[in-house]
């Protein structure tokens, strides 16, 4: 995920999407509900750029609601807070810890 970003500031977006799409094929292996929160706005932006404004509503949509599953609205800042120390995983249900 790291990764994908610098591309993009380098307006490589090919590699930006190949890199994201990654990120988001692995975080989803793993059922990491905060990984993929953190990606999908990503994905969001990338879409944006290729007028898909329906694909990146629907990820921000996805983002958001990964993020409420383990109660934080700004994925970066209080999740990260929250799940230091402790297992997350999210899946059909509510995360558990």
């Amino acid at each position: 995920m790291f990764r994908a970003q610098f591309p993009e500031n380098a307006d490589e977006l090919d590699r930006t999407r190949t890199d994201v799409e990654a990120a988001l094929a692995c975080f989803r292996q793993v059922d990491d509900c905060w990984g993929q929160s953190e990606a999908l706005p990503l994905r969001a932006r990338l879409r944006r750029y290729d007028g898909d404004l329906d694909g990146a509503l629907a990820d921000l949509r996805e983002a958001r609601s990964l993020a409420d599953e383990f109660g934080s609205l700004s994925p970066p800042t209080r999740s990260s807070a929250t799940c230091a120390g402790s297992t997350c995983t999210c899946g059909a249900g509510k995360p558990t810890w």
